[in-house]
């Protein structure tokens, strides 16, 4: 692709907008398996289901079987893009993308309550580190010139303002 990379501001405010949309969805699908289930399952170790995969299949259903762009990304004129072709990514591009999706706060959460569950005690540390520096990282990355994260580049993919309609 031969267009010049977004600001990275309108970037960041639109990945805060599908992390609010994800991180709601996550909610409601918390509340639908614990209300669906009962006593059945204990809560917190339902909870990282959705926290987990939550992410990844958003920005795989509107990146790749969509038109390339999550409502954040389209909200704010982005759109995610072949870095050759220019063409809507690939099923197996977003796929590669989508890691990104499953860090945020709720998959915290989980990771705490399968810690406690497994190891007796909630366990943040480590993953909250995790998540800080993978975050840090991809913003610094999008302020570089090319503004590709590492997921962009390992999935082939470039982030660019989408055309006018």
């Amino acid at each position: 692709s031969t267009t010049s990379r977004p600001n990275p501001w309108r970037r960041l405010a639109a990945r805060f907008v599908d992390l609010a949309v994800v991180s709601l969805l996550n909610q409601i699908a918390v509340v639908v398996l614990v209300v669906s289930l009962g006593n059945a399952v204990d809560y917190p170790a339902l909870l990282w289901i959705p926290a987990v995969l939550g992410g990844p299949l958003w920005d795989l259903a509107w990146i790749g079987w969509g038109q390339g762009a999550t409502p954040g990304k389209r909200a704010f004129g982005l759109r995610v893009v072949d870095a050759v072709s220019s063409s809507v990514p690939a099923v197996d591009q977003a796929l590669r993308r989508s890691p990104l999706g499953a860090i945020n706060p709720h998959t915290l959460v989980g990771i705490s309550f399968i810690s406690e569950q497994v190891f007796g005690f909630a366990f943040l540390v480590l993953p909250a580190l995790l998540a800080l520096g993978f975050g840090l990282a991809g913003v610094v990355q999008i302020f570089r010139a090319r503004g590709r994260t590492v997921f962009d580049r390992f999935a082939g993919v470039v982030v660019e303002d989408q055309p006018p309609r």
